[in-house]
């Protein structure tokens, strides 16, 4: 097991991609989860100005 995390010596370069990869990929997501959830919130605001 420790021989397939170490990688042949390159494990912490390996991992630490990975590790910064899975971040900026979380990252990315909430920040698109918040401008969908800015742009409905705007849409539903327009939808109810007009109906009135």
């Amino acid at each position: 097991m420790l021989e397939y995390l170490s990688m042949n010596g390159y494990g912490a370069y390996i991992w630490s991609s990975y590790a910064i990869s899975f971040c900026l990929l979380g990252g990315l997501w909430i920040q698109s989860a918040r401008h969908l959830s800015q742009l409905k919130r705007r849409l539903l605001k327009k939808k109810l100005s007009h109906v009135s």
